[in-house]
């Protein structure tokens, strides 16, 4: 348990073999214990609260980050996707959408496309942008020490095979481009 700004937070250990189920489990456990007024999820490991989602009497939230469906669209040489994941990631993110009071989606098209392959009513789905508030960055003029940051997973389907043959590309017109990856 972890104490933030008042607010506590349960912080939840991936187990493998079968961490999916098993973090199902553990959170089904601990919101037994405690007391809710909503339960926002964020992945599909979480599909196993709701199966029981009349026990909670209270709204569940599904957000979707990414694509779900992204095994059905041509999926360009340089992905090459694990298909287990993939296959976990839609119908896990197809279970819990269908059964959820709201789902979150961070575009029109993915909200289009869930809608349509879920069978999901529109109602339910609501689109919130990734966004950054511009006002909080100031524009100054300082060196820079890297032309590009990449900041997520170093997985096949963030691409980074494009990324790195763009870069090669980018580096012919400007030769003294820094690159930067952070992840894991």
């Amino acid at each position: 348990i972890t104490n933030v700004g008042g607010n506590k937070i349960y912080l939840l250990q991936e187990r493998r073999p079968f961490s999916v189920i098993r973090t199902g489990i553990d959170s089904y456990k601990l919101l037994k214990k405690l007391n809710f007024d909503i339960i926002h999820t964020h992945q599909y490991s979480f599909f196993f609260l709701y199966h029981y989602k009349s026990k909670f009497n209270v709204p569940l939230v599904h957000e979707i980050h990414g694509d779900p469906l992204s095994r059905e669209k041509k999926i360009s040489n340089f992905q090459k996707p694990n298909y287990r994941d993939e296959l976990y990631n839609y119908h896990f993110n197809r279970y819990a959408s269908k059964r959820a009071n709201a789902v979150i989606v961070k575009s029109n098209e993915i909200s289009k496309e869930i809608i349509y392959r879920f069978g999901i009513s529109p109602d339910k789905v609501h689109v919130i942008p990734s966004g950054v508030d511009t006002t909080f960055f100031i524009k100054k003029s300082i060196k820079k020490d890297i032309d590009i940051l990449f900041v997520g997973r170093f997985v096949p389907l963030k691409s980074l095979l494009i990324l790195l043959k763009t870069i090669l590309i980018l580096k012919k017109k400007y030769p003294n481009i820094r690159v930067c990856f952070v992840g894991g």
